[in-house]
């Protein structure tokens, strides 16, 4: 088997020989933490601690990434550098996509390094490269939308759930606070809410979804049409489950929205002039 460094890891050389020697600095520092443990192993237990050592510490080559990319998109934004961009590009998120960042990438990104961590860093007195290597990216990056109404109080135009949830766990730690005799201030409580749910993400993802989301939106019922080659996905949805799937799919979905009329002759006549409604019925009419 042919050695994997001679993988590329970067279209540029420069780039490229920097990040492959970057796997001598990880095995110098896991084998400066494995030497904490202590002795009494044999070099098969060592090389096996060293290694999966290794591989803890390549989580925090996440962190730098995430927080890298947060400082260019912050760069690129506050000064509206993609408008001066020659592909034309009318908007950040058009200018993400075009790159390969979602929409939900660039947002999580966003809340993390503009509000999370450094609502960690000045307010908990918390490296985020303290609980990075136990939270992990996902589940940070999960957690990003919740922590960020909680911190600044600025609800999400794009998850309703995400607000209610909030609100609720900020009212449920004031009245415990009550309860308790504690006479915390507003920003008490919202950091005692942040520490709790920074602790919440230590736990393994479902249980810590359970936590974060306890009135989950509801799974969506949806029908598979296939004939002649085709597929038609039909489903009755709530405005909750719309912006779950939207969130979900991101920007591999282009929705065109028709508003029916509620007179029943109208909505036949409107609804005639729609294409896809008209190949849906299509499908029942005998050739």
């Amino acid at each position: 088997m042919e050695d994997q460094q001679l993988i590329r890891i970067s279209t540029n050389l420069g780039l490229n020989n920097a990040l492959l020697n970057l796997e001598d600095q990880l095995t110098a520092a896991a084998e400066r933490n494995a030497l904490a443990v202590g002795d009494g192993f044999t070099q098969a237990e060592k090389r096996a601690i060293v290694q999966v050592e290794k591989l803890k510490l390549v989580g925090s080559l996440d962190l730098a990434a995430l927080m890298l990319r947060g400082k260019i998109i912050a760069e690129i934004e506050n000064n509206g550098i993609w408008a001066d961009h020659p592909n034309g590009y009318q908007s950040m998120r058009e200018m993400a996509e075009d790159i390969g960042v979602s929409v939900s990438e660039l947002s999580d990104t966003r809340r993390l390094c503009d509000v999370v961590f450094p609502y960690m860093i000045d307010r908990l007195g918390i490296h985020p490269a303290q609980m990075w290597e136990e939270i992990g990216k996902s589940k940070f990056r999960e957690l990003s939308s919740i922590l960020s109404v909680v911190i600044d109080g600025t609800e999400l135009e794009s998850d309703k759930g995400v607000n209610m949830v909030a609100r609720n766990i900020l009212e449920n730690a004031a009245a415990s606070a009550l309860v308790e005799e504690n006479d915390w201030t507003d920003e008490q409580v919202r950091e005692s809410v942040v520490r709790d749910l920074l602790e919440t993400g230590r736990l393994p993802v479902t249980e810590m979804r359970r936590h974060i989301r306890p009135n989950q939106t509801e799974s969506i019922e949806a029908s598979l049409i296939r004939s002649r080659q085709r597929n038609f996905f039909i489903a009755e949805m709530t405005e909750d489950q719309f912006e779950l799937m939207t969130r979900l799919l991101s920007s591999h979905l282009d929705t065109v929205q028709v508003e029916l009329p509620e007179d029943s002759r109208q909505r036949v006549n409107e609804a005639a002039r729609i294409p896809v409604i008209r190949e849906i019925a299509g499908l029942t009419v005998l050739d």
